[in-house]
């Protein structure tokens, strides 16, 4: 039967493992240039930070707006990434 701990453990790695599913099917640029922006702007001031997700969100613009008009048909809504 095990511990109540280990099925906690258990419960919150399924759960873990379905986010991470989840989050691995939007446009993989986006995913990385967003993480990659966070973890430049700690502990900078907000002008500097503002400065650097411009410069972030410039290099993947392009796939941006793609994923902006597949949502805006339906894509990505609910958790659904089937087409319309």
């Amino acid at each position: 039967m095990g511990s109540p701990t280990a099925s906690y453990r258990r419960a919150g790695r399924a759960v873990a493992e379905e986010l991470a599913a989840t989050i691995a099917r939007f446009p993989q640029a986006c995913l990385r240039s967003d993480r990659a922006s966070v973890l430049d702007q700690e502990g900078l001031p907000e002008e500097e930070a503002m400065r650097r997700e411009l410069r972030y969100g410039a290099g993947v613009l392009a796939e941006s707006l793609e994923g902006a008009a597949r949502f805006a048909s339906g894509v990505g809504r609910h958790g659904s990434f089937e087409e319309g």
